[in-house]
């Protein structure tokens, strides 16, 4: 696994030891060193806490020891702007979540949890904004400065074309699928480039989606640069919305075929 060049603060609030322990255990081994996990069992000690040091995401059950999930939940909201899951789908008749919270079953898998924390940091930059300098881990990668490294475990390469759009990003993401590498370009948050082996632009895109599909556990890191393009200009002429909607079609026929 390529190291992970970010650092990671969690709060989890629950009475349930258990629950707690095991979001613990999965977000490490995603995380490893790189995460800084604590555990409180009251709501109201929480916000007093993050009133004192911010957190990155807070995972809130649907009970605490003296108040409930959603209270920590609206109070967190209207104080600062914190990823929040909250572990209470109930809760969906009371509010309506914003692009900084998510609501999942009081049960939910810590997988799941894992996923939603990720894309709400996503979404919000955090991936561009906590980067560190990475050197040489990834093959071929000798003598770049790597903004963020590490595996796509709890995002897709959906989520990481958007959020590198979005954010206006300039640089290079290159992924591992299997042994080989692949490459995306991304210009002041235009899609310019795709490159896979032969492949390049639309093409390229689409097989190195399908391929994503047999990697899971994809390696990746992104490189900043002022200028992207490949020597002989932009592969990429529309909109990343219509690159990502032929991806999907692609994708969608190739799922058929294979269940056929």
């Amino acid at each position: 696994m390529v190291s992970v060049a970010l650092t990671m603060n969690v709060l989890a609030v629950t009475q349930d030891e258990a629950q707690a322990t095991a979001l613990e255990t999965r977000f490490r081994r995603r995380l490893g060193s790189a995460l800084t996990f604590e555990h409180l069992r009251s709501g109201t000690r929480a916000l007093e806490r993050l009133s004192r040091e911010s957190a990155d995401v807070v995972i809130c059950a649907r009970e605490t020891e003296d108040v409930p999930g959603l209270t920590v939940l609206q109070r967190v909201r209207r104080d600062r702007d914190t990823a929040v899951v909250l572990l209470d789908r109930d809760a969906l008749s009371q509010l309506l979540p914003s692009r900084f919270d998510a609501v999942l079953e009081a049960t939910a898998e810590p997988a799941d949890v894992l996923d939603a924390a990720y894309s709400l940091l996503a979404a919000d930059g955090f991936f561009d904004d906590a980067a560190r300098p990475f050197h040489g881990a990834f093959p071929g990668s000798s003598g770049r400065d790597v903004k963020v490294s590490g595996t796509l475990e709890g995002l897709t390469p959906f989520d990481m074309v958007l959020s590198l759009t979005q954010k206006r990003t300039s640089g290079r993401l290159y992924l591992l699928l299997g042994d080989v590498e692949a490459q995306l370009a991304f210009q002041q948050g235009r899609f310019v480039h795709a490159e896979y082996q032969q492949l390049t632009g639309e093409d390229a895109v689409i097989k190195i989606f399908l391929e994503a599909e047999l990697h899971p556990n994809i390696e990746f890191f992104f490189e900043p640069c002022s200028m992207c393009l490949p020597p002989g200009g932009a592969t990429l002429h529309t909109s990343v919305q219509e690159v990502l909607l032929k991806v999907a079609l692609e994708l969608d026929r190739h799922r058929l075929q294979a269940g056929q």
